[in-house]
């Protein structure tokens, strides 16, 4: 199985970091999507959708909060991804891990992704996920700069 796993640094709290990850409205600024849900508890539920179209998304990814503990941890699994492109050409147990570390100043973000199979099917998949990581968290970045 592949992992990725990526980080960036911020001037904010951990806190405030954690918060970005959980709150519906940030998230739907930060990652670009149309609509987002969050059950921001063990067990619970994150979603988000993309595309214009709100009845018909272009892209719906939801999970499973397998572990919450703020301001530190979160684990999602259990991921359900449609495309209106079609399902993934295989079949993965995909987890996300975020994890929040705090620094001198401020905090850490670690996301690790792993699940991905070492198969030929997933590889353009799995590369699409290590450039969106990369474009992920630079929207986290942005979004928490100093000047918004």
């Amino acid at each position: 199985m592949r992992v990725i796993t990526d980080q960036i640094e911020l001037e904010v709290s951990p806190d405030v970091l954690f918060q970005t990850l959980v709150t519906p409205t940030e998230i739907m600024s930060w990652w670009e999507a149309k609509n987002a849900i969050v059950l921001a508890k063990e067990n619970g539920i994150w979603a988000a959708t993309w595309g214009e179209n709100i009845d018909q998304p272009n892209y719906i990814v939801a999970a499973r909060i397998l572990s919450f503990d703020p301001p530190s941890r979160m684990l999602l699994g259990d991921f359900q991804y449609v495309s209106k492109d079609g399902p993934l050409p295989f079949e993965a147990n995909i987890q996300t891990e975020y994890v929040v570390e705090s620094t001198a100043t401020g905090a850490r973000l670690v996301v690790n992704q792993s699940g991905f199979p070492d198969i030929g099917e997933a590889d353009e998949y799995y590369q699409g996920c290590v450039a969106g990581w990369r474009t992920t968290l630079e929207g986290i970045e942005n979004f928490l700069a100093p000047e918004n």
